[in-house]
């Protein structure tokens, strides 16, 4: 491995671990609270096993790749967006609040980097002592440096998951938005996988119109709604 490369893995660990810290430091100066942060962590970690169960239990009886991709990718963006509404809804009745949702999105997200950005050093330790394999290798040229550019809209989507299921936990009108969470997160992971990091970046680009437009119309329905009480 190259000097070149075992560089790109170390800012990709760096840069993709520092990015949910950042982000929450971010939303601190802009209204954001610590609570929402943490239950997102939390809520991610406990769905990982039950999660990872019923994968193990039903994706291998699927006949092919592509129909166990779509399994897994199903049975993971039905959890987390379930696993999402219940803690909005439960865990969270008094943090309904765009910053709160950003907020838990945050952490949501930032677990998944952190454990990427974990891998990458454990990937660079294999490279030192000479035990990596030839795909940790190759993460070392241009994948580690396209996952830099892609990791912040990883981030954003999950925040912007957790917009449109806060409203679905919060606004009896809005419970259809945990299952377009659901479709979109699907389609998410499924275009980042068969179509790559630009397609899925502009598809982020796309949630974060549809998920900004569909809170603005529930905030002007909200103050419709008062004014006219």
């Amino acid at each position: 491995m190259t000097s070149a490369q075992k560089t790109l893995l170390i800012l990709r660990g760096v840069s993709v671990m520092a990015m949910p810290v950042l982000a929450f430091l971010f939303l601190r100066k802009k209204g954001g609270r610590g609570y929402p942060t943490v239950i997102g962590i939390v809520t991610l970690i406990l769905l990982m096993m039950p999660r990872g169960l019923i994968r193990a239990l039903l994706v291998p009886q699927a006949d092919g790749f592509l129909a166990q991709f779509i399994l897994s990718d199903a049975i993971g963006a039905c959890f987390e967006e379930c696993g999402r509404f219940i803690a909005f809804k439960y865990a969270l009745p008094n943090h309904d609040r765009f910053p709160d949702a950003l907020c838990y999105g945050v952490g949501h997200g930032g677990v998944e980097l952190w454990v990427t950005g974990i891998n990458q050093f454990g990937i660079l330790a294999k490279c030192l002592d000479g035990t990596a394999t030839e795909g940790m290798l190759a993460q070392g040229g241009w994948d580690a440096a396209e996952i830099i550019l892609g990791s912040p809209f990883a981030l954003i989507f999950h925040m912007m998951m957790s917009v449109l299921v806060l409203l679905a936990a919060n606004r009896e009108n809005c419970r259809k938005y945990l299952l377009l969470a659901i479709v979109l997160h699907i389609l998410a992971n499924f275009i980042e996988t068969f179509f790559g990091n630009i397609a899925d970046i502009l598809f982020t680009a796309g949630i974060c119109y549809l998920t900004y437009r569909l809170y603005q119309n529930q905030m002007q329905t909200d103050h419709n709604t008062e004014v006219s009480i």
